[in-house]
């Protein structure tokens, strides 16, 4: 019992690595860049594990100002949300947001496509 309950934390610890998605290295690699007119979580799909949120989200400003800018930095929003991607057939980007509906319900949505990437030149 007492092996089960010490590797439970490095289990859990273990998965939290991955809580945001980890731009791959190299040369086989494309930028995205998200923008938007609605504020978004974007995500990338990682093949087996799902979509994973990046690190910043987008954000858009109600006015065109510079007084979001230290705000947004601190929340982790931007007005463009650049990544890097592998570059390959089966790449997969989206965003996730909330909405509201007319009865001010709220929905959550998601949105993905799915293109084939190609390295930067």
């Amino acid at each position: 019992m007492k092996k089960t309950l010490l590797l439970l934390p490095a289990l859990m610890l273990a998965g939290c690595q991955m809580l945001n998605y980890q731009e791959p290295t190299g040369e086989d690699t494309a930028a995205v860049v998200f923008t938007g007119n609605e504020a978004a979580q974007p995500v990338v799909c990682v093949p087996g594990r799902g979509f994973k949120d990046t690190k910043i989200s987008l954000a858009v400003k109600p006015w065109d100002t510079n007084a979001f800018n230290e705000l947004f930095k601190t929340m982790r929003k931007a007005e463009q949300v650049p990544v890097t991607v592998a570059a390959d057939g089966q790449t997969r980007i989206g965003v996730v947001y909330n909405e509201r509906d007319t009865d001010m319900r709220r929905n959550h949505c998601r949105v993905a496509v799915q293109f084939n990437a190609q390295a930067d030149t």
